[in-house]
């Protein structure tokens, strides 16, 4: 398999990478598999979707090098609108921070 640089992987995702003036960078959530595709042939590189404890997604691609590595991460957007991860079971842990707090 082959290895990536960082200037590599940057090249290949360009054109599913958006920017606009004085927001951060973002790709559209119909992009990822593309990206994942385009970027799959590299042993070194992993490509996840993550919550950053805001309740929104971001893609995040690491690149592991031997003694460094990088790590990119992108907002999500869905038609123009930042994707949010629901947590079907979060109703779940309000529920239980009620009751720690008043039974205890």
């Amino acid at each position: 398999m082959n290895r990536a640089s960082t200037g590599e992987v940057m090249k290949l995702i360009h054109p599913f990478v958006h920017t606009k003036f004085l927001a951060v960078s973002y790709v559209n959530f119909e992009d990822v598999g593309k990206i994942k595709v385009a970027l799959s042939p590299f042993e070194n590189v992993s490509v996840k979707l993550k919550d950053k404890h805001d309740g929104y997604a971001y893609l995040v691609i690491r690149i592991s090098r031997t003694l460094t590595g990088k790590k990119l991460e992108y907002e999500l957007r869905d038609h123009n609108r930042r994707k949010k991860i629901y947590d079907d079971l979060g109703w779940i842990d309000a529920i239980e921070g009620y009751d720690a707090l008043f039974h205890d």
